[in-house]
């Protein structure tokens, strides 16, 4: 997307959320409604995207509060509520690579465990004990 149509689509996004219009209703606004008000014509996937790309341009040299989760975006109403979701972006984030670390630690432990365990298919088994004639 280029500088120009980014600028445009970053004004008229942050126009779409603090001038919300009623037929959007109460709550987040999802990205592919945005990117329909935004006449972005491209396949739902790509439209994603493109909302998220503009959304991160609001955010960093406009400065604009914008917060998002599963539902959509919204414009955070005070400056608690932007410090907060920042906070909660911050440890949402730290406890998905926390359970990534945990899950290749547990990986790397079991591959390290089979490398000690050897070759018992080779009949290195456990045999069975002789019966008393």
């Amino acid at each position: 997307m280029s500088e120009e149509s980014l600028v445009a689509h970053s004004r008229r996004l942050l126009d779409l959320l603090q001038h919300r219009p009623r037929n959007l209703g109460q709550g987040p606004i999802s990205a592919s409604t945005l990117a329909t008000h935004l006449d972005l014509r491209q396949t739902p996937e790509r439209q994603r995207r493109i909302v998220r790309e503009i959304v991160r341009y609001c955010r960093s040299p406009l400065r604009a509060e914008i917060c998002a989760n599963h539902d959509g975006y919204w414009l955070a109403r005070c400056a608690a509520e932007w410090a907060e979701y920042r906070e909660a972006r911050k440890r949402g984030l730290a406890v998905q690579y926390r359970d990534l670390y945990v899950l290749d630690q547990g990986l790397r432990d079991k591959r390290a465990g089979q490398l000690e365990m050897g070759d018992w298919g080779s009949g290195g088994g456990r045999r069975r004990a002789r019966q008393p004639a």
